[in-house]
């Protein structure tokens, strides 16, 4: 047998045999990455978003992505080269103690009536200087169809630049979406509902609609919710997903969440950038330097 098959063969072989000795911790680390990633994009939205201009006047108009290029699969504009500060690591003390069963009894206490499937969760808890987000999620059948909902808790400042991206509309000229709201609650939290797509580019229509809360303290609820029994590579099975916005925001803004993360210790504040523009000014530099006749009509506010 030539070389080169022996050697795939081998490497074959050792990957099927490879079972990793903490699974959990690889799991919620790479859930961890996939949202600090998805909190960079969408900081990169706010900062970057003054590139999002549609210009009339002249007969032209003016789109284009300046700073950052990429669009990432569920969470926004990518934005590679925007200088955006990753959040920092979330941490829980001991004293938050929540099991998966917990998470996943609380989830399914606060949805409507109808049938769950496909039970999935993680408590809270450290593992070396990993954090291990609580976090659950279910297939949920209300006799329309099935859909995914998920949920996740975390930590984060609350008066950081990641925390903003987290809460800020995307603008509609970067990213495809159907709805979006931002407001501030009564007790100073800020929420966000966008109604979206899995896909940006809509190759497939399957649905994404996410609901984010971030309160004073630093607590992020996060949910999320597809109109298929999971948010990628299922058969679209219903018209929306299960719940609808008002649902949604009901769900995050939930009393046992913020109870759940009582404990929670309060988050680093986020490093301050110096020396670089802040997004607002490279708002009004660029809306400035348009040429005579355009004007700016979306600029990712």
């Amino acid at each position: 047998m030539p070389f080169e098959d022996q050697l795939g063969d081998a490497m074959r072989s050792t990957g099927d045999g490879f079972v990793p000795q903490d699974s959990r911790a690889l799991l919620d680390g790479a859930l961890m990455s996939g949202r600090r990633r998805l909190a960079r994009r969408r900081a990169a939205t706010v900062t970057g978003s003054v590139v999002a201009l549609a210009a009339v006047g002249l007969g032209g108009a003016w789109a284009s992505g300046l700073v950052g290029g990429s669009s990432g699969a569920s969470g926004g504009p990518g934005g590679a080269s925007a200088s955006v500060a990753a959040p920092p690591k979330s941490t829980l003390p001991d004293r938050v103690s929540v099991t998966a069963e917990q998470m996943i009894k609380n989830l399914i206490s606060l949805l409507p009536p109808g049938k769950t499937s496909g039970e999935r969760g993680s408590g809270a808890g450290q593992s070396g200087d990993k954090f291990m987000s609580p976090t659950a999620s279910v297939v949920f059948d209300d006799g329309k169809g099935k859909g995914s909902i998920g949920i996740s808790l975390s930590t984060i400042d609350p008066a950081g630049e990641s925390a903003t991206g987290y809460v800020t509309c995307p603008s509609k000229a970067i990213t495809d979406y159907d709805h979006c709201t931002a407001e501030v609650l009564p007790d100073g939290s800020r929420f966000m509902l966008f109604q979206g797509y899995e896909y940006p580019d809509r190759r497939e229509e399957t649905k994404n609609w996410r609901a984010t809360l971030i309160t004073p303290k630093g607590v992020l609820v996060d949910a999320t919710e597809h109109n298929a029994a999971s948010e990628k590579g299922a058969t679209i099975s219903r018209v929306d997903p299960p719940l609808t916005g008002a649902q949604m925001k009901t769900l995050v803004t939930a009393e046992v969440w913020k109870t759940t993360m009582a404990g929670a210790k309060v988050p680093r504040s986020e490093p301050v950038r110096r020396g670089e523009p802040s997004g607002a000014s490279m708002q009004r530099e660029l809306v400035a330097s348009l040429p005579k006749g355009l004007r700016g009509v979306d600029q990712g506010n």
